[in-house]
């Protein structure tokens, strides 16, 4: 039998009592530790989430921003594109603010 194979094939060793007590000791406070830690990522992941949806929300809000659209100079040429003409000015309602 190979060297290999003998030690595959071991009965597990028995630990001594120090180190039984040892991993006794340890082991909720890794577990805790653990879980903490997968709690507060997954808090962290769910309020990104909402962050995200909050900042769509808000561009998709129906805010008017009106701008000034300088290539029509005309009041005929504004009216026909569907904007509207004052104070010598073609101007827009529907101006996206992510434009």
């Amino acid at each position: 039998m190979s060297i290999l194979s003998k030690a595959l094939f071991q009965l597990p060793v028995q630990l001594p009592r120090q180190a039984r007590s040892y991993r006794r000791f340890w082991l909720p406070i890794s577990a805790f530790i653990l879980l903490s830690i997968s709690v507060s990522t997954a808090t962290l992941l769910l309020w990104q989430r909402s962050q995200a949806n909050d900042d769509v929300l808000q561009a998709d809000s129906p805010d008017i921003h009106p701008t000034a659209i300088p290539w029509l100079t005309s009041e005929w040429s504004c009216e026909q594109a569907g904007k509207y003409w004052e104070d010598e000015v073609c101007w827009d309602r529907e101006h996206s603010p992510e434009f």
